[in-house]
C-alpha cells in the first residue's frame, strides 16, 4: 500500500510543480519541435494534442492522361466504331474541422469517379 500511495504522491508533485512552475517540456518533445516539421498545440488539462502539418503537392497530370489515352487508343483499334470521348474521373477529397471550446466536428465528404467534360 505504501508503493502506491508514494508513486501517487510523486505523481501529485509532478503535476503540481508543472503547473505551478511553467511547462516542463520532455527531451524528446524538444527535439521534435526543433525538427520543425510539424507544429504541435498543446492545451492544458486535455489528454490530447494536436500536430498540424502544411503539405504542397506538385502533380504533373500530364503523364497521367497520356497513359490513359495510350491504353484508350489501343482499346479503339480494337473496336473502331465507338466514338472516343474525353471523360477523367475526378476524386476530390475535403476535410473540414470546426473547432469550438466543447466540441471538435469533422467532416470528410469524399466523391470518386465523377465524370469531368
Amino acid at each position: 500500500m505504501t508503493l502506491l500511495s508514494n508513486k501517487l504522491s510523486e505523481e501529485l508533485k509532478y503535476e503540481t510543480q508543472a503547473i505551478e512552475g511553467g511547462p516542463i517540456v520532455p527531451e524528446f518533445s524538444q527535439i521534435f519541435k526543433k525538427q520543425g516539421v510539424w507544429e504541435k498545440e498543446n492545451v492544458p488539462y486535455h489528454n490530447e494534442i494536436l500536430l498540424t502539418r502544411n503539405l504542397r503537392l506538385i502533380v504533373d497530370i500530364r503523364t497521367e492522361l497520356e497513359e490513359e489515352r495510350q491504353d484508350s487508343a489501343a482499346e479503339e483499334d480494337d473496336d473502331p466504331g465507338q466514338e472516343a470521348l474525353n471523360i477523367y474521373p475526378i476524386r476530390p477529397s475535403l476535410s473540414i474541422t470546426k473547432m469550438g471550446p466543447w466540441r471538435r466536428d469533422r467532416l470528410n465528404p469524399t466523391h470518386h469517379n465523377l465524370p469531368m467534360l
